[in-house]
């Protein structure tokens, strides 16, 4: 993993919504960011592009749908495709980063979240975008960790 000199934008693509979320300038935390309509691949594309734009991107993280055994099914594939069309829109770097369970994550983060003091939960159900935003900042803020554990280890 190379080094950065902007944000970096997570990406939890679906083919309804997709999650995304933004790095602070230094590539330390990830953040929410919001939900874009994944339903128009072309919309979508220029949309990224002009993100990327607004707030001085410098890479993209996907998450990248494997199969449990670690395996590229379908969608796997369909991720990899889109990336390949990011890159040529934007000319930036663009990571795909194993997702696995992240979606599940988000649930269990989300529930912890709604749950009050005395251990019931405030709202049953929240949108689904929410979801996709924390998947986003999974995805990325894991994706940030383990770059900045190879630069520990480059150090020593």
């Amino acid at each position: 993993m190379s080094a950065h000199t902007g944000p970096l934008l997570g990406i939890d693509l679906g083919t309804k919504r997709v999650g995304i979320s933004l790095s602070d300038p230094e590539g330390r935390i990830a953040l929410r960011y919001g939900v874009l309509d994944g339903t128009d691949e072309s919309a979508l594309l220029g949309r990224l592009a002009g993100i990327a734009e607004e707030e001085s991107v410098c890479e993209f993280v996907i998450g990248h749908p494997k199969n449990m055994d670690g395996s590229h099914g379908e969608k796997a594939e369909w991720v990899e495709a889109f990336r390949v069309k990011l890159v040529a829109r934007v000319s930036l770097p663009v990571h795909l980063w194993d997702e696995r369970l992240t979606s599940v994550q988000a649930e269990r983060t989300l529930l912890a979240s709604r749950t009050g003091a005395n251990g019931r939960i405030r709202k049953k159900k929240g949108p689904k975008s929410d979801v996709d935003q924390i998947a986003a900042v999974l995805i990325l803020q894991s994706f940030l960790d383990r770059r900045a554990s190879e630069a520990r280890e480059d150090r020593t």
